[in-house]
């Protein structure tokens, strides 16, 4: 696609960022997985600078560090209220949310090759992503959920996905009945996880957060893969 070809934000409008009804999606679990996504970011990437644009950005940078103690991931400015930038996903009827900072990729569902002697029921196996063997877990056991009903419809075996998490203290990929992709939600909006919380997701769970008419569990980062890497000990 050359630099200066037209742009077709079809993802703000039969995307995530629309209705959702691009007959890609499924295939491709999200927009950012999408070719045609990557061929708008390249467009973008590689046209001209506009004029004063690097002298604008210069200035912009030098005033953020006047909010450098604040969290990168609350992403706080003086232009508005922060915002938490989250992936939600379901395991069972429960939706959660991790930071997005975590999630490497959603991919579509793949065989998991099972390991003998394994310690924890936590471990599922390993899957090959890009040629590399991950270890594959269940976060609905870890979190102590109860396992939702297998996909009774071609609809709901098309939504199932898995998610690849972590950082430098480890990478895990784990399966989920459906994810809805990264969302950016008010940071104001994040209340206590009420006592009704499962014990063992208590655990895990700092906060709920409101999302379409539900109540999301928002997972400690540092407390979920503390927990896989104990799980894989």
């Amino acid at each position: 696609m050359a630099p200066d070809s037209p742009l077709d934000p079809c993802w703000q409008t039969v995307g995530l960022g629309g209705d959702a009804s691009c007959p890609q999606l499924p295939a491709h679990g999200h927009c950012h997985n999408c070719p045609k996504h990557a061929a708008a970011a390249s467009v973008l990437l590689n046209r001209p600078a506009p004029a004063g644009y690097l002298e604008e950005w210069t200035g912009h940078v030098a005033r953020r560090g006047a909010f450098s103690g604040l969290s990168a991931e609350a992403g706080a400015g003086a232009e508005g209220a922060a915002a938490l930038s989250v992936v939600i996903f379901r395991l069972g009827t429960e939706w959660l949310a991790l930071p997005s900072r975590l999630l490497e990729e959603v991919t579509e569902m793949r065989r998991v090759h099972s390991l003998p002697r394994r310690r924890s029921n936590v471990v599922l196996g390993v899957v090959n992503i890009h040629g590399g063997l991950l270890i594959c877990v269940s976060l609905a056991i870890l979190l102590g959920l109860a396992p939702g009903p297998p996909p009774t419809d071609r609809r709901a075996e098309l939504q199932r996905r898995m998610l690849v998490i972590g950082r430098d203290s480890g990478r895990f990929v784990f399966p989920a009945e459906e994810v809805h992709g990264i969302q950016r939600v008010p940071a104001d909006s994040l209340r206590p996880a009420p006592a009704t919380v499962a014990r063992a997701a208590s655990s895990y769970t700092r906060h709920v957060l409101p999302w379409q008419g539900r109540s999301v569990g928002h997972l400690d980062a540092e407390l979920l893969l503390d927990g896989l890497n104990r799980s894989i000990a």
